[in-house]
């Protein structure tokens, strides 16, 4: 069976257009195999989850960080000790404009990363308020990081990640899209 050159053209144009759907590449997840795929909304449980998540930065030393919370829990020269340059980062405290705060951040497309306390989530329209960060998130392609102690049943979040212990491996307990 021959191919005419207007049909091997047209079937050209029609893989090029499926490539273009092809999602942004993933971040590399330390001590996994694994990749996290970008304007993903994680949610991270454990008592490991803070210093795996400062490993992935230093993995990624090109980007940039929103850390958006009510009171800052972190003491940033504890951060620089754990080789992430504070001028990689930028930090927000407010308590009454969190939500506005955190979709400002994911709409200016300038940090790769944004991490937030999951009780930023409100309970009313749980599931309005993820599909819109997912979609402001995927846009800026802006990986958005819930801090949790305890697993939300959340439906909008892609991937749930637990780390047990400081330095432990991370345990994936739900993971879509890659």
């Amino acid at each position: 069976m021959k191919t005419s050159p207007e049909t091997l053209a047209e079937l050209r144009k029609k893989v090029g257009a499926i490539a273009r759907w092809a999602p942004l590449p993933g971040w590399a997840v330390p001590e996994s195999e694994l990749a996290l795929p970008r304007g993903a909304l994680v949610e991270l449980l454990g008592v490991g989850s803070l210093e795996w998540l400062f490993r992935l930065f230093r993995t990624h030393s090109e980007t940039r960080i929103a850390w958006i919370e009510s009171k800052l829990s972190l003491f940033p020269p504890a951060i620089a000790q754990r080789g992430v340059p504070l001028s990689r980062m930028l930090f927000l405290e407010t308590v009454r404009e969190r939500n506005w705060a955190l979709s400002q951040a994911l709409r200016s497309k300038l940090f790769h990363f944004a991490v937030t306390p999951v009780d930023l989530i409100p309970v009313r329209g749980t599931d309005v308020f993820l599909r819109k960060l997912q979609i402001q998130a995927e846009r800026s392609g802006t990986t958005l990081f819930f801090l949790s102690d305890t697993n939300t049943p959340s439906f909008g979040i892609s991937h749930r990640i637990r780390i047990d212990r400081e330095g432990g491996r991370p345990e994936f307990l739900k993971r879509k899209r890659g």
